[in-house]
């Protein structure tokens, strides 16, 4: 796979919005659209200051260039939380991107199953949507954005990718799923997605599963050498659930992680 060269780019934050605690959705618009693109999964080095930059995944898909999103924890409150919080409609960014090869292979006809925990999801939902609706309509009703530019989806929809796709998204509390309407829409629109949702510490009155999310991944998969494992989230995830796939003999070439924080 070849993979865009890495540039200083300028943006333009369009919005920034609260989604959960302290978790923010950032969309911009590259200033040079032409010569910029990147592969789903990538992130950027936003620059902070001059020598301060902090990395962010991209939470939206190759498509929508001109348009970016990013999902971030500002719970830190770090030189980039604090630049992060300071953000608003029209600010100028710089950033070096794309970077990073976890990025997903979506021409394999194996089964991709995705594992995330907490903001770990901003990677894993821009490789899930580039796999599941490349080029169709879908994405303006599940994501509605305005597109100045025209609406970047419109067209003929195209089949969407014949691979079955998991994705097993891990929080503490069950008010920390902001994006789970989002991937519920989808998995009701593409038959071959499968959306499983895992809180260890409910506060309410949740019905659902409740424990590890990698406990659940080995519980409800069945065909794992013949599956690619997408991880990205806590460094304790990531860990224990490489060590359970090594164990169901999941080639080490199947298994691709992100540690996000």
């Amino acid at each position: 796979m070849l993979f865009p060269i890495p540039q200083k780019c300028s943006a333009t934050v369009i919005s920034v919005t609260h989604l959960d605690g302290a978790v923010y959705n950032i969309r911009f618009q590259m200033t040079d659209p032409n010569n910029f693109s990147f592969i789903a999964g990538q992130h950027g080095s936003f620059i902070i200051e001059q020598t301060i930059r902090r990395n962010y995944s991209f939470a939206s898909v190759p498509l929508e260039i001109p348009y970016l999103e990013t999902c971030v924890d500002a719970t830190p409150m770090g030189p980039g939380s604090t630049w992060l919080m300071s953000l608003k409609k029209g600010d100028q960014i710089a950033l070096l991107a794309p970077l990073g090869r976890f990025v997903v292979d979506k021409e394999s006809p194996q089964k991709k199953v995705f594992v995330a925990t907490g903001t770990g999801i901003s990677a894993v939902r821009s490789m899930i949507l580039d796999c599941l609706s490349d080029k169709q309509r879908v994405l303006p009703r599940v994501f509605p954005h305005e597109y100045p530019q025209g609406d970047p989806f419109a067209g003929d929809p195209r089949p969407a990718s014949p691979a079955m796709v998991s994705l097993y998204w891990g929080v503490r509390h069950e008010e920390n799923m902001f994006w789970d309407q989002q991937f519920e829409t989808l998995s009701k629109v593409h038959p071959n997605f499968l959306f499983i949702r895992i809180v260890s510490q409910p506060t309410g009155t949740w019905q659902g599963r409740v424990g590890r999310v990698t406990d659940f991944v080995t519980k409800e998969e069945a065909n794992f050498t013949q599956s690619e494992f997408y991880l990205c989230g806590n460094r304790e995830m990531i860990y224990d659930m490489r060590k359970q796939l090594v164990e169901k003999s999941v080639p080490e070439e199947q298994i691709k992680s992100e540690l996000f924080y």
